[in-house]
């Protein structure tokens, strides 16, 4: 089940008591994605000055259930063959495997309703989480990514020097700007973000995203 919750705020208030941008700089280094995914830092223009130019900012968050969240992940994850996945797969990647074919479906679905309002309020939408578009920007992720990043040649260009495939397109995170997206969710939606621990899957994921107008 999904729940969908907005809220509208001035920028100048999501500003001062949302960002930080240099500590989630920070984390964005130690990200495989740093650098190498155009939706992602570093950018090549200023930030700040990016985000001055919005007044308001309209905040969506997406809560979807896990269902069957009491069995172990490797009694629910199958594999692109529908072949369950050994144990010694790895847990860590059971994890990650079972969360994009959980999160894939509503990505797409939140993705095209972030741009439908983009267009209405003529702003910019911010996705949650890192494009995939081409497969998550290395070549791997969700079925989806992994396709259209195939059908165009691989992952995302970036890794290769090369201009984005899709800059139409794409679009950068919240958190890629530098705003906490677990005190988002928290402060703004009543939303604690869950993680996958060892074994077992969270209660439910929270995805955020945006448009700025």
């Amino acid at each position: 089940m999904e729940k969908e919750f907005s809220v509208v705020c001035p920028m100048a208030d999501y500003m001062r008591g949302f960002r930080d941008a240099g500590r989630f700089k920070e984390y964005c280094k130690v990200c495989g994605q740093y650098g190498t995914c155009w939706a992602c830092p570093p950018f090549d223009f200023d930030t700040d000055g990016y985000l001055a130019r919005y007044e308001n900012i309209l905040l969506v968050a997406v809560k979807i259930d896990v269902p069957c969240r009491s069995e172990k992940m490797s009694e629910l994850v199958k594999s692109d063959d529908s072949e369950i996945l050994p144990a010694n797969d790895g847990i860590a990647d059971i994890a990650i495997e079972r969360s994009m074919k959980l999160l894939e479906q509503t990505r797409v679905v939140m993705d095209r309703e972030l741009l439908e309002k983009e267009a209405q309020l003529h702003g910019r939408a911010f996705f949650a989480g890192t494009c995939l578009l081409c497969g998550r920007g290395a070549g791997q992720g969700t079925k989806r990514g992994a396709k259209q990043g195939a059908e165009s040649g691989g992952g995302c260009t970036r890794r290769e020097g090369l201009p984005c495939r899709y800059p139409d397109k794409v679009r950068p995170s919240l958190e890629s700007m530098g705003f906490d997206i677990g005190k988002t969710a928290k402060e703004l939606f009543g939303l604690e973000l869950k993680w996958a621990s060892y074994g077992m899957l969270p209660e439910y994921y929270v995805l955020v995203g945006a448009v700025m107008y």
